[in-house]
């Protein structure tokens, strides 16, 4: 999901510290690459390994910021083929990978909420 903050864009370094401050503080490990107008933030959580990697990218445009969450493709890739596969009786593939799904949703939703009343 990506938000858009105008009139923002002078806080990209701030936004970028709230990221990183935010995974760091729910266990993950945090790499920050990028400089100028964009920054990508990588984290990994080794506490869970099946938890999937998630990236942030944060940039400046003409008038506002914008911070874009992403999560692993292959959480995508591990919904499908556990779909495909509870049709044939495999639903504790499902119920594994929905459980993943939850936790990254539940995560994303504590840093929108991080972002918003931080920045």
């Amino acid at each position: 999901m990506e938000y858009r903050f105008y009139d923002k864009n002078h806080l990209l370094i701030k936004a970028v510290e709230l990221i990183r401050d935010f995974f760091e503080k729910n266990g993950f490990k945090v790499k920050v690459d990028g400089e100028g107008d964009s920054f990508t933030i990588l984290s990994n959580n080794p506490q869970d390994p099946a938890f999937p990697r998630i990236t942030v990218k944060v940039c400046c445009k003409q008038n506002f910021l914008s911070v874009h969450f992403l999560e692993s493709d292959s959480l995508h890739s591990k919904m499908f083929v556990s779909s495909i596969f509870s049709l044939f009786g495999g639903s504790l593939f499902l119920s594994k990978d929905s459980k993943i799904r939850d936790k990254v949703d539940k995560l994303e939703e504590q840093f929108w909420k991080h972002i918003e009343v931080n920045l």
